[in-house]
């Protein structure tokens, strides 16, 4: 009975301590994307890219109000018939329109999101092997802490790694 109790002594005095060695950190990835010079230049393709998207369909919908406009002012001029087939085939554009806007929209977003992920699985050996020097065991986005000391925050010292060993991200257009 006695040797069961300093077992459990021992257990739960010295036990506890041995996993008091694990080594936390976080990082805010947002900000990994947005500082780095390669996730900036990656925002800054991503951004481009898009903003011609919706330049194309900025151009498109213009046509489109003033072809509207133009037949809605030939209403009284030409057959009722002929504004009906014209009025018609505008519809058949508008809706043509409309569902390859909703398709371009998806894809940005599509194309941004796996872009992002491609940059963070790119980076990710960079961080892993940070973790490894720094014996780091867990590593935890800023987003899902609640309070912590800001010296295991780890984001600065990654932006400054990523800038030293990558200069370039190439996104696939």
């Amino acid at each position: 009975m006695i040797k069961l109790f300093q077992i459990i002594i021992f257990l739960f005095f010295f036990l506890p301590n041995s996993f008091a060695d694990q080594s936390i950190a976080y990082i805010n990835i947002d900000s990994v994307i947005s500082k780095s010079i390669s996730g900036k230049n990656l925002l800054k393709k991503l951004n481009e890219f898009e903003k011609t998207e919706i330049k194309k369909l900025t151009n498109r919908r213009e046509l489109l109000s003033q072809k509207k406009d133009s037949l809605m002012t030939q209403k009284n001029i030409i057959s009722e018939k002929e504004f009906k087939n014209q009025f018609q085939q505008l519809q058949k554009e508008l809706n043509e329109f409309k569902s390859d806007e909703s398709k371009i929209i998806k894809d940005l977003t599509t194309k941004k999101n796996k872009s992002i992920l491609k940059y963070l699985n790119f980076i990710n050996p960079l961080i892993q092997d940070y973790m490894d020097k720094n014996s780091i065991s867990i590593l935890i986005e800023k987003k899902n802490i609640f309070i912590a000391r800001s010296k295991y925050d780890i984001t600065d010292s990654l932006i400054k790694i990523i800038d030293q060993n990558l200069k370039e991200f190439n996104i696939e257009k």
